[in-house]
């Protein structure tokens, strides 16, 4: 197995996981430069493959300078991925080529579509190489060209060509009795050809509505291309295949109409037309149109809508919800924990039989884990960092918070704010008493700081010597007071009296002597750090 690896390759996991798209290359119209020993280029669309090289399965052709081979696609598609299965190896021992894949809608043999991939290296017999198309690359021609150092035959046992964009039949409307393989896609619409059971026209027109479709009611070149080369490859073997088309003559009108009304105006007629007055896609004329009875018995092709879209891609890390995938159901998407929806949340099956919006895509987000701060610390809220996680910060004990406490993850995988700093708290200058001498331990009166006062000689301390700066900015006391020292003085007299009586010693204690008070002034409050 060989991927590309050049203009964006993929590698095959990721080819192998891609989901909802389709092969639109399979019965579709191939042409190569020449053919040899019946390697004929329908062989590289009829849905076989080859481990080797077969001539039953694979094509070939004679020995060319630059051989080729295309797909007409019948109406452009973005294609997303080719897939080529070799059949005969290329070019001989230690001997590398060149494939390249283009797409577009120019004549794809002159080589001039945009590439969509270039591979340059061995080309192993049987092994599928895989062509990515990054971006997606738009047209109605798929065509493989191989280059060598000298002449060479290209042989391909199974060309795949997928896109998004194409209409697969399960989303067609089924019936019981419908022949197997009579549905095929186009545009958007389903087409089921009926050859088993022929009817007149307005039988055929009756049984088409009564399964919801019409018959077929108009017409551009691209549409009568897909439509002839449905019947042409559906009738190989049998030209006189006849088919009803929605298409009436209004005699009073003298025009042909489409069965809802509208004039034909884009037409391919076998000439010359004639007198019939209905209308029959015509085996025998190449599948152009011709006029006939309308109460012959022919076969007849059923048009239809889509009825539903399918289940859809449903992004990784997603939920995905919706009642059922029918026209008009609407699908709703969410994403897991930690990932952010990039796209529409709902998306609308069409009657076109494809959702109206690209599917999201659901985009993990990462911030990384918060930073640390100086402290503090931080809790993630839901025990992740990823898209919309919270996460949140607090402070140590004396400490308080300089911003925003609480952060989330935000889109650009960053965390939606610079974080809090914790700054320690102050009580302030703490208060000064008279006549003391206070110490503290910080200068800043943060947090914890110690603050202790000390009377001057002659005062007494009352209250508690020591203050705290508490986590709530406040000390733990009241301050002190320094109050000054009480001094007593007692005065004792003695009197001696003198009579003609036996003397007698009296000794009175006089009233204690009220202290003198003098006026104090406050004295200054003396601050020391101890160190």
């Amino acid at each position: 197995m060989q991927i590309s690896t050049e203009n964006g390759g993929i590698p095959q996991k990721a080819i192998d996981g891609i989901i909802s798209v389709l092969n639109v290359a399979a019965g579709k119209a191939p042409m190569q430069i020449s053919t040899e020993n019946g390697g004929i280029p329908q062989k590289a669309i009829d849905g076989s493959t080859s481990a080797f090289f077969n001539g039953e399965t694979c094509t070939l052709t004679k020995t060319e300078r630059v051989p080729w081979w295309y797909v007409n696609l019948l109406e452009p598609y973005m294609v997303q991925l080719v897939r080529l299965d070799f059949g005969k190896a290329c070019c001989g021992p230690n001997k590398q080529a060149t494939i390249v894949v283009r797409v577009g809608n120019n004549r794809p043999d002159l080589g001039t579509n945009p590439i969509c991939n270039r591979f340059t290296g061995y080309l192993e017999e049987g092994q599928p190489l895989f062509l990515p198309c990054n971006p997606p690359m738009p047209g109605a021609f798929v065509s493989v060209h191989l280059e060598a150092s000298t002449p060479i035959q290209l042989s391909i046992c199974e060309a795949f060509v997928y896109t998004d964009q194409a209409l697969p039949i399960e989303r067609c409307p089924q019936f019981r009795d419908q022949p197997p393989g009579s549905t095929a896609t186009y545009n958007g619409k389903c087409y089921i050809f009926y050859n088993r059971q022929p009817l007149i026209f307005r039988e055929a027109l009756a049984f088409c509505r009564n399964r919801g479709g019409t018959l077929v009611d108009e017409s551009n070149p691209a549409l009568q291309g897909f439509i002839s080369w449905e019947l042409w490859r559906r009738h190989r073997s049998d030209v006189s295949g006849q088919y009803w088309m929605g298409a009436v003559r209004e005699k009073h009108l003298g025009s042909w109409q489409w069965l809802g009304g509208d004039e034909v105006t884009v037409s391919f007629w076998n000439l010359p037309v004639g007198s019939g007055d209905c209308a029959r896609y015509d085996g025998t004329k190449g599948w152009l149109w011709s006029d006939t009875d309308c109460n012959m018995h022919l076969n007849y092709i059923c048009q239809h809508q889509p009825k539903a879209c399918g289940r859809p891609e449903q992004p990784p890390n997603s939920t995905m919800v919706s009642e059922n995938y029918n026209v008009g159901a609407n699908v709703e998407y969410s994403c897991d924990e930690g990932h952010l929806l990039v796209g529409p949340s709902i998306r609308t099956c069409l009657d076109t039989g494809f959702y109206n919006e690209f599917p999201p895509v659901c985009k993990r987000i990462q911030c990384g884990y918060p930073a640390d701060i100086a402290n503090g610390k931080y809790t993630l809220v839901n025990d992740s960092v990823g898209y919309l996680s919270r996460v949140m910060y607090n402070c140590d004990e004396g400490y308080k918070m300089i911003g925003r406490a609480q952060l989330a993850c935000d889109i650009d995988e960053r965390w939606n704010g610079p974080p809090p700093r914790c700054e320690p708290i102050q009580c302030g200058q703490p208060p000064a008493i008279d006549n003391a001498i206070l110490t503290a331990s910080e200068n800043n009166f943060i947090y914890g700081t110690e603050i202790e006062y000390t009377c001057k000689a002659g005062f007494h301390l009352t209250g508690s010597a020591k203050l705290i700066c508490s986590a709530n900015g406040q000390y733990d006391n009241l301050p002190p007071k320094c109050e000054e020292d009480e001094t007593t003085t007692t005065a004792t007299t003695t009197t001696t009296s003198t009579t003609t009586m036996k003397p007698i010693l009296v000794t009175i204690s006089a009233k204690p002597m009220t202290p003198s008070r003098r006026p104090i002034r406050p004295g200054p409050t003396t601050i020391r750090r101890n160190r």
